[in-house]
């Protein structure tokens, strides 16, 4: 249908159009108006060219006024005072120009048939439009618009323009507004969501709700689910309740239905380590890692230098951060650096030719079932690199360091956990020996959006179609944004004054079965079980795997206190003795110099840490030296870190 194919076309097109047919229009009502007042006899040729140039000085007017910046079939309060505005103005310029021209209109009469004429031509652009409407009703998406106060009116405005969907209700929570007309809408309470929905053949529902209303907006989902409909949020600027521009309406995240509520930003913490200065994140192509770039360039750092042993991780990154404004303008300078570092030269001279200030290291082996078949490269990674790192920042002008570190540490059953945990005393007995530089330890739960987080596991079985895969039905866990998470690391990293360890506050673990209910949900599927036999996700128990826990804890001691960020604690943590813990990594090294994993075992176990492995040792290289030959003395790492990296995701 030719109708539907011209309202079809790009914004600036229709309005080309739109200005087309206003100038035709008014063309042929002035024509008649001044064919009129000659007593219906033929007008002189040279009339049309008054009544074009009336035409055009009205849609001039029509401009100025606006009206071209709505193309609608509902008209607001501020829209009419602008159509009848501007029928008056061009009344009074038909008879203006008419004498100017020697042509005599009776200002009284002149002007109102003159106003009745061009009124006309603008209701007929409105049925114009209504019939469009009506046209492709059937093909449009049936939207009720959930708003909250103003929130909610601006983007009923925001989304007028958009001829993909129907408006067909509105309901809001603040109910001085309800009964009221917004642009031919009728806004109710939000007691009739559920008759709204279907009485009015709602198919989406676009939430327009403000920032801090994270718990609520949770509830509010998790009750639409139960109403298949589809669901969209107001995508609203971090910082502030104004839509974003460009797409008005998104989609549902896994972020907006598990992760907690809105962080609190205290800028002179998230100032202190980062603005005017030169900082260095460890594991920059990680999630956690690549979240804190993206903050960080935005809090004026002098110059960001990235670090990580993925070439296509940092690339990744790199592009991205020099797309943001301070970096284009030269404001912020980003260096990325491909290598895994854990040389003590080699550390030693990145700092130092960079003058670094600040580091944030969130570089680590984290994927606990793979590091139980893979020791050594746990104990040289996450232990003996954090180590070669406190030696190089010894010998530079290091002010702040960050560890980032994870909850897996506390009461470790996994090589992941207990090699962090004692990266963490190795960074605690270093605060005790440097007093020039500050040292600290953040620990943050699981990542939403990690590559290989369970939630990323689960997103890909629903989507293949698999059975989804489930250790234990208890299992639980901490979660938070990488954002989230970036944020409070920095503003960890500014309240360190001697080693602390600090905690995020995580609030409640979840249990990953309802995070698996919540996401078959949010894909439009069903968990298969006694209650719904019909359900097309299946859940396959396959039991805990080597090294993990059914609960994980964010810290050993017992009562953690409070610090100025309500977000952030201490946690009360003993620091061992430099000369024990020197002497436990001796041996270790020995150990892992000697691919000797009983051996390691036996140390780790034997520190005080509370390592408590479970099952028997699965590391690949020492089982398949142990079957083939026997452990021999001295026998050289077989797997490289460079060929460890390339088959492990950094800082997750």
């Amino acid at each position: 249908m030719l109708l539907i194919r011209l309202f079809n076309l790009p914004r600036s097109q229709k309005k080309n159009i739109l200005i087309s047919f206003d100038l035709a229009s008014l063309f042929v009502a002035y024509w008649v108006s001044m064919y009129s007042y000659s007593n219906w006899a033929v007008l002189p040729e040279h009339w049309a060219i008054h009544c074009f140039t009336i035409s055009i000085v009205a849609l001039f007017l029509f401009g100025f006024i606006g009206l071209y910046s709505t193309m609608n079939r509902f008209l607001g309060p501020i829209e009419i005072l602008k159509i009848i505005f501007s029928v008056v103005l061009c009344a009074i310029c038909f008879v203006v120009v008419n004498h100017a021209n020697g042509v005599l209109v009776d200002l009284g009469s002149g002007s109102v048939f003159c106003g009745v004429m061009t009124f006309s031509t603008m209701v007929s652009r409105i049925f114009i439009v209504e019939l469009y409407s009506l046209a492709r009703a059937d093909s449009q998406v049936r939207v009720l618009i959930y708003g909250v106060g103003e929130l909610g009116v601006k983007a009923l405005e925001r989304i007028r323009e958009n001829n993909k969907v129907r408006i067909v209700a509105m309901v809001v929570e603040d109910e001085r507004l309800c009964g009221i007309n917004i642009n031919g809408i009728k806004v109710q309470a939000v007691s009739n969501l559920e008759r709204l929905i279907k009485n009015k053949r709602v198919e989406q529902v676009h939430l327009a709700l403000s920032n801090e209303m994270n718990s609520g907006r949770r509830e509010l989902i998790g009750k639409l689910q139960g109403l298949s409909v589809g669901i969209k949020l107001l995508d609203l600027h971090e910082d502030k309740d104004e839509p974003q521009d460009g797409t008005v309406f998104r989609n549902v995240n896994v972020e907006d239905i598990i992760s907690r509520d809105g962080i609190t930003a205290l800028q002179p913490l998230l100032d202190r380590c980062i603005k005017h200065k030169v900082v260095l994140i460890t594991g920059a192509g990680g999630c956690i890692g690549a979240a804190l770039g993206r903050q960080i360039v935005e809090l004026l750092p002098k110059h960001l230098v990235l670090v990580d042993g993925s070439d296509v991780l940092l690339s990744e990154l790199q592009r991205e951060l020099l797309g943001c404004d301070l970096v284009k303008s030269g404001v912020v300078a980003v260096t990325p650096i491909l290598g895994v570092e854990i040389e003590r030269r080699r550390l030693k001279e990145i700092i130092n030719a960079f003058g670094v200030e600040t580091i944030y290291h969130s570089e680590a082996y984290q994927q606990v079932p793979l590091m139980e078949h893979n020791i050594v490269s746990a104990v040289q990674r996450n232990l003996f690199g954090v180590r070669s790192l406190m030696d190089a920042i010894r010998e530079s002008s290091v002010k702040d360091f960050i560890l980032v570190s994870t909850d897996k540490v506390v009461r470790p059953t996994s090589y992941v956990g207990v090699t962090r945990r004692l990266s963490e005393q190795v960074v605690q007995c270093y605060s005790n020996k440097n007093n020039y530089t500050k040292y600290c330890v953040v620990r943050c739960g699981n990542l939403l959006e990690a590559r290989d987080s369970v939630v990323s596991v689960f997103q890909r079985q629903i989507r293949k179609g698999e059975p989804v895969s489930i250790t234990h039905r208890d299992m639980a866990r901490h979660f938070i944004s990488a954002k989230q998470a970036a944020k409070l690391v920095i503003q960890a990293g500014s309240l360190s004054k001697e080693g602390e360890i600090f905690i995020i506050d995580m609030g409640d673990p979840i249990k990953v079965v309802d995070l698996l209910e919540k996401l078959a949900q949010l894909m439009g599927k069903q968990i298969r079980s006694k209650d719904c036999p019909n359900g097309n996700v299946e859940i396959n128990h396959i039991g805990i795997r080597a090294g993990e826990k059914v609960f994980e804890e964010l810290s050993t001691g017992d009562n953690p206190w409070g610090t100025e960020h309500p977000d952030i604690l201490v946690s009360d943590e003993v620091v061992p003795l430099w000369s024990v813990l020197n002497e436990v990594m001796s041996e270790l090294k020995d150990a892992s110099d000697r691919y000797d994993c009983e051996t390691i075992r036996s140390i780790l176990e034997e520190s005080d840490v509370g390592f408590t492995p479970k099952g028997k040792m699965l590391d690949s290289v020492w089982s398949r030296l142990k079957n083939n030959n026997g452990l021999q003395d001295n026998v050289v790492s077989v797997l490289s870190f460079d060929d460890a990296s390339k088959s492990l995701e950094l800082g997750r």
